[in-house]
């Protein structure tokens, strides 16, 4: 039998939380009461302007009576929402929810709500990476009948979510649910990060490689966030995080301003190098796009080496097929030195799950052999990926249009 999700609407004061505990002596609030819940409270501050904070608790009318009488007296945007006139909460429940499942949801509901364009401030400063538990399988379900709910009562501050997934900060966002292997690959960065530190070294380097689709970029915009928010020896870690390409470093900052994060902690390689200030870690997206060679204002010959003396760990993602400009051409033998370097330090990690293509693993061979060494191999049989080969570009534009045609009746 399907279950469906719970959701109840309160006004986020005093009042509500009379209501929430006079739910709980009620047999039919029992799964919002007594079960896990997440909650989404949020304050619509003018015309389509919303704030948002997002949590899961055992207790909810525990941990609302917390929010709005302790926690404003030590954060300011506890204060702002209890002293709202317009703040309202939806708390969800279901029968399946545990402690894994609502940390899951609730870093779903940060990744799409995050993506929003009404939401401009977005409160909730904790990683909640999760692996495998039961009953994992049922969280997309669940959360897609969630956000359906919250869809039809409020489009505002949930929009369709097919919307919201073509959009750069939703591919970007930090909190899409790690793979076994993006989980491994960042807990190795963080001992990394951490014996670093301890050890007081400067320049150690760390190299994440993969093919496009293979997650990279996901992993590195969520080792940004924890490590913001990560202390060390009871301080903060002077972490930033640039790019050398325009549009990327907008959606970085986009994607900060709404987590409050100072988003003077996102920018270019040449900016950071000409201000020549220190940092406790680097992370680098498409380091492939690094300078080796002066041009306009970057007048050093080494991009990389200039962010390794200005950092004590450099952490860059790295795609060797995806290298632009002459100014960007890491010769064979640089490349060869950087590999060698991470791997004597075991700090070379390659993500090789493909997260793109929805296919058989001997389709994703045939398509890198087809990119990476121009060799057309034979295809075989796949039910979950089609691929076709056109005459001519105009076939392909037909074939396309007939297509987008096809979808659109369909809807």
């Amino acid at each position: 039998m399907k279950l469906d999700p719970m959701i109840k609407e309160y006004p986020y004061n005093n009042q509500g939380l009379k209501e929430l505990e006079e739910g709980e002596s009620r047999e039919e609030s029992k799964i919002i009461s007594r079960y896990p819940t997440v909650y989404v409270v949020n304050d619509k501050k003018k015309k389509k302007i919303y704030s948002v904070y997002v949590g899961e608790t055992n207790n909810i009318a525990k941990r609302t009576a917390q929010h709005l009488h302790d926690d404003p007296k030590s954060r300011e945007d506890w204060r702002e929402l209890s002293e709202s006139k317009t703040a309202k909460m939806y708390v969800i429940g279901h029968q399946h929810f545990n402690k894994s499942m609502t940390l899951d949801i609730e870093n779903q509901l940060m990744l799409y709500l995050s993506s929003v364009e009404n939401v401009k401030a977005l409160y909730n400063r904790r990683s909640n990476d999760q692996d495998e538990y039961y009953p994992v399988n049922e969280v997309q379900d669940i959360f897609t009948q969630i956000w359906t709910q919250l869809h039809q009562k409020n489009s505002e501050l949930f929009p369709a979510m097919d919307v919201l997934k073509d959009l750069a900060i939703f591919k970007a966002s930090p909190f899409h649910k790690l793979t076994h292997e993006q989980l491994e690959a960042k807990n190795l960065i963080m001992d990394r990060v951490n014996s670093s530190l301890d050890n007081d070294e400067e320049g150690q380097l760390i190299m994440v490689t993969g093919e496009a689709g293979a997650g990279k970029t996901v992993l590195l915009s969520n080792l940004f966030y924890d490590l913001v928010g990560y202390k060390k020896y009871g301080h903060p870690l002077n972490v930033h995080i640039m790019v050398n390409h325009d549009e990327q470093v907008k959606v970085y900052r986009e994607i900060s301003k709404k987590l409050g994060i100072d988003v003077n902690l996102v920018g270019k390689p040449t900016s950071f190098i000409n201000k020549g200030e220190k940092a406790d870690v680097i992370l680098v997206d498409e380091a492939h796009l690094l300078w080796t060679q002066g041009k306009q204002s970057y007048q050093g010959t080494n991009q990389l080496e200039d962010l390794r003396k200005l950092g004590k760990v450099v952490v860059i993602i790295f795609d060797q097929h995806q290298v632009l400009r002459s100014q960007q051409i890491v010769e064979a033998a640089q490349l060869q030195r950087m590999v060698g370097e991470a791997l004597k330090s075991d700090n070379l990690i390659e993500l090789k799950n493909q997260l793109r293509i929805d296919a058989n693993e001997s389709t994703i061979q045939w398509v890198r052999d087809l990119v990476d060494h121009q060799k057309v191999g034979k295809l075989q049989p796949d039910s979950k990926y089609e691929i076709k080969v056109f005459d001519s570009p105009k076939d392909l534009e037909n074939a396309i249009q007939i297509k987008n045609r096809s979808d659109l009746d369909r809807i």
